[in-house]
């Protein structure tokens, strides 16, 4: 099996900055990405909505669209893992499946996927190195081919 890294992508600009990151952080080993993301649906309870108040919903269509549109502009073999069975059974089924070199995902000022995982202990869980991406670190830099 090759080497790969899984990109929990959630359609933010974080999610899609640490994708850039890891295809950089993979490029000398030639790391397939796998980007998991997990398709929430609207909730009426507060308490279980995870999305903040930027984030959009958006219908399935649309966000496949808009995860191969990201696939597209990544320099690595990528592909897409979506699902709408829970983010800790997701993150677990990735880990066991691909085996990946590591976990990586933006980091965000405000609450979002990592903080939720982290406090279910989906990620501590996993005994997989985690790599969090600021949303303000510098853009990585891809080689030239």
């Amino acid at each position: 099996m090759s080497p790969s890294i899984v990109v929990l992508a959630n359609l933010t600009a974080t999610a899609a900055h640490a994708a850039r990151y890891a295809a950089v952080l993979g490029e000398p080993l030639q790391a397939r990405l796998i980007l998991l993301h997990h398709y929430s649906e609207m909730s009426p309870d507060p308490e279980l909505v995870t999305m903040n108040a930027t984030t959009t919903y958006r219908s399935q269509t649309e966000m496949d669209a808009a995860l191969q549109s990201l696939t597209q502009q990544l320099p690595a073999s990528t592909e897409v893992l979506a699902s709408t069975r829970a983010e800790v059974e997701l993150v677990a089924e990735a880990v066991e499946r691909y085996h990946p070199l590591l976990l990586a995902m933006g980091a965000s000022t405000e609450s979002s996927l990592l903080d939720l995982l982290w406090q279910n202990q989906a990620l501590r869980d996993t005994h997989w190195p985690i790599l969090a991406i600021p949303e303000d670190a510098p853009a990585p830099a891809f080689r030239a081919a």
